[in-house]
């Protein structure tokens, strides 16, 4: 079988597997939609502390772990596809030349275990029959698009297409935009909001740098840092009362700072004129957002 053959298998699996996640998704999503209908857990409680829905918030969860881990499992991106370019080299300033590509990590779940816990805390949120109908196809279609997008960032022969990261980047922003502004909706205290924005926007992180030639352990520790940062801003915003969506896009600004800094860095294309460019657009977006919830 020629390179042609293998490339044309390797997109027809990938592609089928995606398409069968997506079905397993919905499947299990619906039913949790009319269950959050009938249980109507309280936004002032907090999941899983409050006995008000837990069933339902246990359900989401195991769901959630479910396609999850399907999603690991079914894993078709080849890291050791990197490693066939035989005259590949990475250079570090002031470290030694590398001739081997560092593995990577096994990213495919995050992004989808975060679409379906932003869409479950959505439905617990608001349940009216078209949400119900509405939210599973959503995060189905969520699923698939973040499988082909990773496929196409980690997997092209030739390096990833500028389409593939541009819509890797556009998905995970909009899956972080969604999910801030959902837990921003429960007013928990810090510990409890602050907490699941640190593991949502590490998980976001991490696969975000899907495609960039870096050790795993900085990849962790930049994800790891962001993401404190942001959990740290959560904290900030809990003294103010403004809308979830006021303070969804406080926290969505930074985190688009953020993942611009961390990528950057990781790639080794972190440079002033790259961080002034970021703040000049994330800064207006701060101060515009901070008049207007006023």
């Amino acid at each position: 079988m020629d390179d042609d053959d293998s490339r044309y298998e390797a997109q027809r699996l990938a592609l089928s597997r995606a398409v069968a996640i997506t079905g397993i998704t919905a499947t299990l999503a619906f039913p949790l939609g009319f269950y959050a209908d009938s249980a109507a857990p309280d936004v002032t409680n907090v999941p899983f502390i409050s006995s008000d829905g837990r069933g339902y918030y246990l359900a989401a969860l195991l769901v959630t772990i479910a396609i999850g881990a399907i999603v690991h499992l079914l894993e078709t991106d080849d890291p050791n596809v990197h490693q066939r370019d035989p005259d590949w080299r990475l250079y570090r300033p002031g470290g030694p030349v590398e001739s081997y590509r560092p593995s990577q990590p096994a990213t495919a779940w995050m992004l989808p275990v975060v679409v379906l816990f932003t869409s479950f805390l959505f439905l617990a949120i608001h349940h009216p029959l078209a949400y119900v109908l509405l939210v599973p196809l959503v995060a189905a279609g969520a699923v698939f698009a973040a499988r082909v997008a990773r496929y196409h960032v980690l997997n092209i022969f030739n390096g990833p297409t500028a389409l593939a990261r541009t819509g890797h980047v556009l998905l995970t922003h909009g899956v972080a935009f969604a999910m801030l502004c959902i837990v921003y909706m429960f007013k928990a205290r810090t510990l409890y909001s602050g907490s699941v924005v640190f593991i949502a926007c590490f998980l976001l992180l991490m696969q975000l740098t899907d495609g960039i030639e870096a050790r795993p352990a900085s990849r962790m520790l930049y994800a790891a840092a962001g993401a404190l940062g942001l959990a740290q801003l959560t904290w900030a915003l809990n003294y103010w009362n403004t809308s979830a969506w006021f303070g969804g896009s406080f926290l969505m600004t930074a985190f688009f700072f953020t993942a611009s800094i961390v990528r950057g860095q990781l790639s080794g294309r972190l440079t002033q004129r790259l961080v002034v460019e970021r703040a000049s657009i994330a800064v207006p977006f701060f101060i515009a957002l901070a008049y207007f919830a006023e």
